[in-house]
């Protein structure tokens, strides 16, 4: 293994003299390259799903932050809304209850800050899935739970958090297997809904949620559900990402219940909210909850499988 660009997260990996590329941990030639690339912008990732006849929530992409803010009474009537930088995968607020104008407009000028577009979208509710797929098959899967506390009786709500932050493998999102919770607009916002300051003590086994987003940078749970997903999605994930020729894929899902068989009568049960060519590994490496899958080393067996 040879480190071409540190900064760049570039490996090089050689076996029996034949050379392999990874970049950002899974990305490959495995993928076509022109796919790899549009998969990177939401509104033709999400329009790509939706050609292929999986369900999508509907979306609005916007370029500037009147634009977004002077809609605030339509998405008011909706009854929540999800907002994501149109070109970073991280970047995801959601309100499942509108917020006051003021605290809207504060949040999306910020977001506007970091991109140049912003995608607005409908709100789904359900559990948040990320399925790994290796050389066309489904090798993992996670759920995700909104960055939160849980009360013991005693300890204030920030002693909590410093006490979740504090475990070995939580700090600094993207360097860390699992990110650390924020204390910024939209937690504070969360903990004045629930009428709760830094010095207020949570009642035993009260979950706070500090956010409605589950993404794997903004402090989510991430729990192993691999060996608990009825077939039925591992087995239309799979197909999708056939149809798309891609041999490498995460795909975002979101499922009322992951128990009950996915039928074509009800698309609602399941909702694709996304799909990346270059997916992370490592929260399937190191859930908080659950058994570690082997997804490193199914990636080398891909990169190298007529090696042997």
């Amino acid at each position: 293994m040879d480190v071409v660009d540190p900064h760049a997260n570039i490996l090089r990996l050689t076996k029996l003299g034949r050379s392999q590329l990874v970049v950002n941990g899974s990305g490959t030639d495995l993928n076509p390259q022109a796919l790899t690339t549009v998969l990177t912008h939401k509104a033709a990732a999400k329009q790509i799903l939706a050609e292929h006849g999986v369900p999508v929530p509907a979306s609005q992409t916007y370029h500037t932050a009147n634009q977004l803010i002077a809609d605030y009474d339509r998405y008011v009537q909706a009854g929540g809304i999800v907002l994501k930088a149109a070109d970073e995968s991280h970047k995801v607020i959601v309100f499942r209850i509108m917020p006051e104008r003021g605290l809207f407009e504060q949040v999306v000028r910020q977001l506007f800050e970091q991109t140049s577009a912003v995608m607005a979208e409908e709100v789904v509710v359900a559990s948040s899935y990320r399925f790994l797929v290796i050389d066309g098959r489904v090798q993992a899967i996670v759920e995700r739970i909104p960055a939160n506390i849980v009360g013991d009786g005693r300890s204030t709500v920030k002693t909590l958090l410093d006490r979740k932050n504090g475990r070995a493998l939580r700090g600094t999102a993207f360097k860390w297997p699992q990110s650390a919770l924020q204390l910024g607009t939209i937690e504070r916002y969360r903990l004045d809904s629930y009428h709760l300051t830094l010095d207020s003590v949570v009642s035993r086994g009260t979950q706070i949620l500090l956010r409605e987003d589950a993404t794997f940078g903004n402090g989510a749970d991430v729990l192993d559900a691999t060996a608990d997903m009825h077939q039925s999605y591992v087995q239309a994930v799979e197909k999708l990402v056939a149809d798309l020729h891609l041999a490498v894929a995460g795909v975002d899902v979101m499922i009322p219940n992951l128990y009950a068989e996915l039928v074509p009568e009800h698309p609602e049960m399941a909702v694709y909210l996304g799909i990346h060519a270059a997916p992370y590994l490592y929260p399937h490496l190191f859930p908080m909850f659950g058994t570690a899958q082997p997804v490193a080393g199914q990636l080398l067996d891909a990169l190298f499988k007529n090696e042997d």
